[in-house]
């Protein structure tokens, strides 16, 4: 690109400066935000379209480095980043102006919630840090960049995990290294500082999505892997990229766990990727689906972590509620692949309120309460005692999830106004 274009794009840069909110697609506003890394960057624009798990994510725009490959022609182009010459100032990792302890991959007990965003309007990100803080949640999942409430974050000890959509994983992978590096300074590190990123996932459930990102899936979290390594990050920020639950194809008894065959040429290489880097699995657990699907003659309020629900024995082993059950089969499940050891992480869980026969208040309330008690106590499973299993909840909030069976919709624990949408105070 000639010098006299690229002065043009960068003064087209500072012009833009609508902004729109519809049809699930956030179009940011390009003005400036304080830098915490002391760069800068124009915002990103961001899209939403999630699965019936309520935590899949179908489509965004984020700046990326001009690509010279066919294979993205027809992807929007690409915004040059404004001009700054401490730009690369984000290569050292820098510590919080606050006094927050580290969050992340081995908090004890860690609970979080996921923002599942579909173009609906938000509250300000000052009420939802508030939410956030009155309920004592210290991890926050967004399935895009959204740049004013990332800034909003910084300084507040919150630890974020912050999404790669499905749509950019291609054009990222073609991209390699420069690509990703350009997607973590301009969409999230110019916001807030690195110590509160505590993971990216590469894509959410991609195994239902098109063949090409499936096959350019590993690529991508290897080289923004490797752009984490440049900037000194790769021991605190980890990466990976949520499964369905729906991966497993055996789940009782627990020691049998196996995942589908379907499934295996996206886990396998995610399970090698793990092991190599120290990531988690990080699986979408949908305790409803299950109990819709096939629960094996298993009451509901097995399902709902309720005393008296009855018991699961497997070997020496007992069970009282299929949370247990379910990570165990991924445990299982994970050794008959030959990686013992790999953390799990739920990504995604919750219960929703309406659209079933057992889909109730009630029975969401009780979910609720059950999965942040088990959570909190950190008792671990039956399998892995004393083993803490990092949760987070989902959604945030009632309305703001999607899919074609609306789940998402329904599985909210907040309203707009902060209130609970259950109607039950359930203390984190």
């Amino acid at each position: 690109m000639s010098s006299i274009s690229t002065l043009l794009l960068f003064l087209l840069f500072f012009l833009v400066t609508a902004v729109e909110a519809h049809n699930g697609t956030i179009v940011c506003r390009c003005r400036r935000h304080h830098n915490p890394n002391n760069g800068s960057a124009d915002k990103t624009s961001s899209s939403l379209s999630p699965s019936s798990s309520g935590t899949s994510n179908q489509g965004s725009s984020t700046p990326l480095p001009p690509s010279s490959s066919s294979d993205t022609s027809n992807q929007p182009a690409s915004p040059s980043p404004p001009s700054s010459s401490t730009t690369n100032s984000t290569d050292d990792k820098k510590t919080s102006s606050s006094s927050s302890t580290s969050i992340g991959f081995h908090a004890r007990g860690s609970i979080g919630v996921t923002l599942g965003y579909d173009g609906q309007n938000l509250p300000s990100p000052s009420t939802i840090l508030q939410i956030l803080k009155s309920h004592n949640i210290t991890n926050l999942r967004l399935l895009v960049p959204i740049p004013d409430l990332i800034g909003a974050l910084n300084g507040t000890g919150i630890g974020l995990m912050v999404g790669v959509p499905n749509d950019l994983i291609v054009q990222l992978s073609i991209g390699g290294v420069e690509a990703c590096l350009h997607w973590i300074k301009y969409s999230v590190l110019n916001y807030i500082n690195a110590e509160q990123v505590t993971y990216i996932t590469v894509g959410n459930e991609v195994l239902g999505t098109n063949i090409a990102i499936v096959n350019h899936l590993i690529d991508c979290m290897r080289a923004f892997h490797q752009a984490l390594q440049a900037l000194k990050l790769d021991s605190s920020i980890k990466i990976s990229s949520p499964c369905s639950s729906h991966i497993l194809s055996v789940l009782m008894p627990p020691s049998a766990g196996t995942f589908s065959p379907l499934s295996l040429a996206v886990v396998r290489p995610i399970l090698k990727f793990s092991s190599e880097t120290g990531s988690p699995f990080m699986v979408n657990l949908s305790p409803f689906l299950r109990f819709l699907e096939n629960h094996q003659g298993l009451a509901l309020d097995f399902f709902l972590f309720k005393a008296n629900a009855g018991t699961v024995t497997d070997g020496g082993l007992k069970y009282t509620n299929i949370f247990d059950v379910m990570i165990d089969a991924l445990e299982a499940a994970m050794e008959r692949e030959g990686y013992p050891g790999i953390k799990v992480l739920v990504s995604g869980t919750g219960w929703p309120t309406t659209g079933n026969q057992v889909a109730s208040p009630s029975n969401a309330a009780a979910f609720l309460d059950g999965i942040v008690s088990w959570v909190l106590q950190a008792k671990g499973t039956p399998k892995q005692p004393k083993q803490a299993v990092e949760v987070y909840l989902s959604n945030m909030f009632a309305g703001s999830g999607g899919g074609s069976n609306d789940i998402g919709k329904h599985s909210g624990i907040f309203n707009f106004d902060g209130s609970l949408a259950i109607g039950v105070d359930v203390k984190f």
